[in-house]
């Protein structure tokens, strides 16, 4: 499994129960739909810039990059 710190700024964290990576805006939605589904809470990371998981941190996360997705801003009107 991997470890969280290579997502973060301070290069500090464990491995998380699940890590999902995903890479378009389908995928993402599948993500959280899954995990709503499932009743299990996650963590949405983005640059992992001012984050910090502690070496027992089991959770779900969610890596967002802005790579391969879009803001549609309109859709927030």
């Amino acid at each position: 499994m991997t470890r969280l710190a290579q997502y973060t700024s301070m290069h500090i964290g464990a491995e998380p129960r699940s890590l999902a990576l995903p890479t378009s805006e389908q995928e993402l939605i599948d993500v959280i739909a899954s995990a709503d589904r499932e009743g299990r809470p996650i963590v949405i990371l983005g640059g992992g810039s001012n984050v910090l998981f502690s070496d027992d941190f089991a959770g779900d996360v969610v890596r967002v990059s802005h790579t391969g997705l879009e803001n549609d801003e309109s859709a927030c009107a």
